[in-house]
């Protein structure tokens, strides 16, 4: 644009901009300020930074995004479900792809049919994306069923256990059938099923399943 025409205008007409919005778009740009992208900008310059094409700045708002995953999961949280499938279809709209994948990951474990599915925001998104969704939550299905059939193989051990460090301390837990070793494995993998899972109005009832768990196990 500043290239072209505007060499022979004194002004390039944006009726349809809110001057405060285009504002903080260029306060973003421009060389003496270079403002930082924050959440309650986002919304305003990434659709700025796509229509005009300022690369830089829609990578400095794809990557703004993605130091908020990695701040949340030091602090072992989550984005609620809204929040998280508003950043999946920013990224799906405006082709981010590193941010795309991120959201990926994080919204094959969340409840669907009850969750994100019933989100305006959700039904917006392209169909590949959908899809790359759907089918992780598939393969999380089928590694949680070969991991369930060897806890289930794991368990009937409790029955009569093989592990000599169970009845003499110096013997150190490591069989198969110890019950330290398995009170110990069944606590990790129930954290791997329920890490995601924070925001899900169920996670109180996976919560209370665990708790039962690793009481019998004991």
């Amino acid at each position: 644009m500043f290239e072209g025409d505007f060499k022979n205008k004194t002004e390039v007409p944006i009726a349809d901009k809110k001057y405060a919005d285009f504002v903080e778009f260029l306060l973003c740009i421009h060389p003496s300020t270079c403002k930082p992208v924050q959440r309650e900008t986002l919304d305003i310059v990434l659709p700025l930074a796509d229509e005009y094409e300022v690369e830089s700045l829609m990578q400095r708002c794809e990557q703004f995004v993605l130091n908020l995953f990695q701040l949340k999961d030091a602090q072992r949280s989550d984005p609620s479900n809204v929040e998280l499938v508003h950043f999946l279809y920013l990224s799906d709209k405006y082709k981010l792809g590193a941010l795309l994948d991120a959201c990926v990951i994080k919204a094959k474990y969340r409840t669907y049919e009850n969750g994100i599915k019933t989100l305006r925001e959700f039904n917006l998104l392209s169909a590949d994306t959908k899809f790359r969704v759907l089918s992780g939550r598939t393969s999380l299905l089928e590694v949680t069923s070969t991991d369930v059939q060897m806890f289930k193989k794991r368990l009937d051990h409790i029955v009569k256990p093989e592990c000599n460090a169970c009845n003499d301390p110096g013997w150190k837990h490591s069989s198969s059938g110890c019950r330290v070793q398995l009170k110990s494995d069944l606590l990790t993998y129930f954290d791997k099923l329920t890490s995601y899972f924070r925001e899900d109005p169920r996670y109180v009832k996976v919560s209370e399943g665990r708790k039962l768990a690793v009481k019998q196990a004991k």
